[in-house]
């Protein structure tokens, strides 16, 4: 049974309320942000919720049983808080979201509300929409190998056992163009075969992607040069 500091309760019971909702969100890398619809900064389990971030939420909905609760927030997105980049680089994919009940006058005065998983984001002009799933959703995963036509692995993890460190399967390249958000033309890499990285991963090891690493859906030459 969830406990509600007393305090809290006799809050609600006088009539007038300072009620505002906070969200810390913990991404998977292990960075942690907090974020508030309060109009000031708010001290939450030790990290600051910004205000004027633009969060809001819609009301959750839950189902009795395993069903995965639903809810959705969105805000604005900005260089100080939650950026496009960030995004669109699967930086926020499967954050852990605590949802905080908080008497702002008093913030000691809170209640943990749920914690969410983050699902699917969507972004149009200067806002995002971003879906929270409960902890159930967690039972909808598939579970084991699947075997299909194509391996189900990803390649150089524990189930591949692929050795990708090895020089056949590794090139250093550098980015001269980049064609749209999914496409960059690359220099150094006329003697691989059409789609030799297909399935492999693009790591970046300089510029604002530094460390970064996404999946090679396909390659090929372009130019004689490239």
């Amino acid at each position: 049974m969830r406990q509600v500091d007393p305090d809290l309760l006799a809050h609600f019971g006088s009539g007038v309320t300072t009620i505002c909702t906070c969200w810390i969100v913990t991404r998977t890398d292990g960075v942690v942000s907090g974020y508030t619809d309060h109009d000031r900064d708010l001290l939450i389990e030790g990290v600051t919720c910004e205000a004027a971030s633009g969060f809001l939420s819609s009301e959750a909905s839950s189902e009795l049983g395993l069903a995965s609760d639903l809810q959705d927030v969105e805000g604005a997105l900005s260089s100080s808080a939650i950026t496009e980049g960030d995004l669109n680089a699967g930086l926020y994919d499967a954050a852990t979201v605590d949802v905080w009940l908080v008497n702002w006058a008093a913030p000691e005065q809170r209640l943990n509300l749920r914690r969410a998983l983050l699902g699917e984001v969507t972004r149009e002009d200067n806002l995002f929409r971003a879906e929270l799933r409960g902890l159930s959703s967690l039972l909808e995963q598939r579970q084991g190998r699947t075997y299909a036509r194509h391996c189900d692995a990803i390649l150089g993890d524990e189930r591949c056992r692929i050795d990708v460190d090895q020089e056949q399967f590794r090139a250093e390249s550098t980015i001269i163009e980049i064609l749209d958000p999914v496409t960059v033309r690359c220099s150094g890499l006329a003697s691989f075969e059409r789609n030799w990285f297909a399935g492999g991963r693009l790591t970046w090891t300089g510029g604002e992607n530094d460390g970064l690493s996404l999946e090679i859906s396909e390659s090929g030459v372009a130019r004689d040069d490239e």
